[in-house]
């Protein structure tokens, strides 16, 4: 993944994060409806630009929404975790969910225990408390009504019931932390294993293989090749016998298009071999290059190891 996708990703858990702290934030409009009644709330109002009416309208909008930003929030922080990490991820998502909580609850009532309570406000809205109770004393409006008046009722004295709900939700956390850290291992573990099996290939291809011989492979191919040589070699010597005193020929062969010759034998259609005007260094020379192509082919078949597909690059024959 690259970096620009993990700012991206980071940008829209940010903004997801936002979106329910915004969801926590409306369930308490009707306080912050009181506080604008205030008159030192209307003077700092005032002062800014904004009228008490319109405020008033939009805390009243925004109060009715919250179980939108709540359920938008917790889907978008859902969907970014399981972007970013797939499974892994989404084992994230209590715990960050439980971090927003915990920030906001240290901002409206100065004590992250509330945090439990927005969870569990959370877990209603989503359809989820009965799959993770946490066991508060309140459910349903009871529950929503309480967090409400959060503000209003600080500082936050949590009961044996808050309590309790709040170590389970810590085990809770706990578990996901603890499968989350053993699939990351997991993980890691599998990134190392094809490394490994890598350079322990790369090493292999630089060993020298003992004992390794010409196969029956290579032996055909070279007897054929000698064959091949011997033909040629024949065929040279007659057109050379057949040119002397007759530069023309020797020109012909000069005069060859090779990317058009069919028979080597025969390249013009009059009788003209490719090879007429070979030189002793000439003979060395093709049958170097095809002595050390037929090596080449034969060595994976020799050395019958499939971390040795071909000759190594720094070899001598390459």
């Amino acid at each position: 993944m690259g970096i620009v996708t993990r700012l991206f990703l980071l940008m829209a858990l940010l903004a997801a994060s936002a979106t329910l702290a915004t969801g926590f934030f409306a369930m308490h409009y009707k306080v912050f409806l009181e506080l604008l009644d205030l008159p030192k709330f209307r003077q700092e109002m005032e002062r800014w630009g904004y009228e008490q009416s319109m405020m008033k309208d939009v805390l009243k909008a925004r109060g009715k929404e919250y179980v939108i930003f709540l359920r938008c929030g917790a889907g978008a922080i859902a969907v970014t975790l399981a972007a970013g990490q797939g499974f892994r991820g989404v084992i994230l998502l209590p715990i960050w969910i439980s971090l927003v909580a915990a920030g906001f609850s240290l901002m409206m009532v100065q004590d992250y225990r509330a945090m439990v309570l927005y969870v569990s406000v959370l877990l209603e809205k989503c359809y989820l408390s009965d799959v993770m109770p946490l066991g508060l004393a309140q459910s349903g409006k009871d529950l929503t009504k309480r967090v409400a008046r959060l503000p209003k009722d600080a500082p936050f004295e949590p009961s044996l019931a808050d309590t309790l709900a709040l170590q389970r939700l810590g085990v809770l956390l706990a578990l996901c932390f603890v499968v989350w850290v053993l699939l990351q291992s997991y993980r890691r573990k599998d990134k190392k294993v094809p490394k490994l099996d890598s350079f322990s290939g790369y090493e292999n291809k630089r060993r020298i293989v003992e004992g390794l011989a010409p196969g029956e492979w290579f032996d055909k191919k070279y007897k054929d090749w000698k064959d091949a040589r011997r033909v040629f070699q024949n065929g040279q010597r007659d057109f050379s016998t057949r040119s002397q005193g007759d530069d023309s020929l020797a020109d012909k062969v000069s005069a060859i298009d090779l990317s058009e010759v069919k028979d080597p034998h025969n390249a013009d259609g009059e009788g003209t071999p490719i090879y007429g005007n070979f030189k002793y260094e000439d003979w060395v020379v093709l049958s170097w290059r095809y002595e050390l192509h037929l090596l080449s082919h034969a060595f994976p078949i020799d050395a019958a190891d499939s971390d040795r597909l071909g000759v190594p690059e720094d070899s001598d024959m390459t």
